[in-house]
């Protein structure tokens, strides 16, 4: 088991390192599992490694190209639509890691998205991609530390950032008055 995750109903999900997800359910005691079942697959696709983290407090799923949760009602996986329209290119993401009620960093193979919820909307602030790092993280093993004081590392291979920006570059470079200090020609 890789990763667990508790939802609200008491159900633990627990990450298989390799393939599936279990739901499991313990008795009032705490003492034994009084129900289980283990999921494969998301949609089609069979055996997959199926990535589990809560967002908003809500069981999410990734694995087979999209978000999904689990519908208490229906007991099934069912696609989470509202992840998957708001952040489509983050579909990939196989760890989510909660700064605070608002923000949250999405992580994937490619690269590190800093997103926040709000006014009842998803949306990236920023993104570091991989490509810029001499040693970027293992593929799947990616990960982002948050401090009790709300500081944010960023896992590379043998190494750690530290995201100390809280506003990307581009608004930053707002600040800066572009100046040109001489021209010259040459035959």
């Amino acid at each position: 088991i890789e990763h667990v995750e508790l939802d609200h109903l008491g159900n633990i999900w627990a990450e298989h390192m390799h393939r599936g997800i279990f739901r499991l359910k313990l008795n009032e005691n705490l003492t034994a599992v009084e129900d289980a079942e283990f999921f494969d697959t998301l949609h089609k696709k069979k055996n997959l490694k199926i990535n589990v983290f809560k967002i908003g407090g809500r069981i999410i799923f990734t694995g087979e190209k999209g978000f999904y949760t689990y519908d208490d009602i229906a007991k099934k996986i069912v696609p989470y639509e509202k992840l998957n329209e708001e952040l489509p290119t983050l579909k990939d993401s196989y760890k989510v890691v909660q700064r605070n009620n608002s923000e949250y960093w999405f992580i994937d193979d490619k690269k590190y998205s800093q997103v926040r919820f709000a006014e009842n909307k998803y949306n990236i602030i920023h993104q570091i991609p991989l490509s810029v790092f001499d040693n970027p993280p293992i593929d799947g093993r990616g990960n982002a530390f948050i401090t009790d004081s709300k500081d944010v590392y960023l896992a590379l291979n043998g190494s750690l950032i530290k995201y100390m920006n809280e506003n990307p570059v581009a608004d930053s470079l707002r600040n800066y008055k572009l100046e040109i200090k001489e021209i010259s020609a040459s035959d």
